[in-house]
């Protein structure tokens, strides 16, 4: 018999895995809204146009204008790594427009 006081504080194997994939999601839910709000503030900031050139700062065929359209009206189903793509890409813009 398992003992339930050594896996996960009482809860069953199935539900501490579950545990700690909600606290991965709630991680990755986060970065999102945190480059939701960047990309808001730089679209506000940059105008309508400003768009083509953070498709392009992103280096992917997966990140295009109407993609980034779509995240900004929350539309947008993309993986967290595309996510990061555009964080990283608002950071290089971001960096530019600070050293002129």
């Amino acid at each position: 018999m398992i003992d339930q006081r050594k896996i996960g504080g009482g809860q069953r194997p199935a539900q501490a895995e579950r545990a700690d994939g909600d606290s991965s999601h709630r991680a990755e839910g986060a970065e999102k809204r945190e480059v939701l709000q960047r990309l808001r503030r730089y679209r506000d900031a940059n105008g309508l146009g400003c768009l083509d050139a953070v498709a392009r700062r992103c280096r992917s065929k997966t990140i295009t204008p109407p993609v980034l359209r779509d995240m900004l009206v929350g539309s947008a189903v993309l993986p967290i790594t595309e996510w990061r793509k555009v964080g990283r890409a608002l950071s290089r813009m971001e960096g530019a427009c600070g050293d002129g």
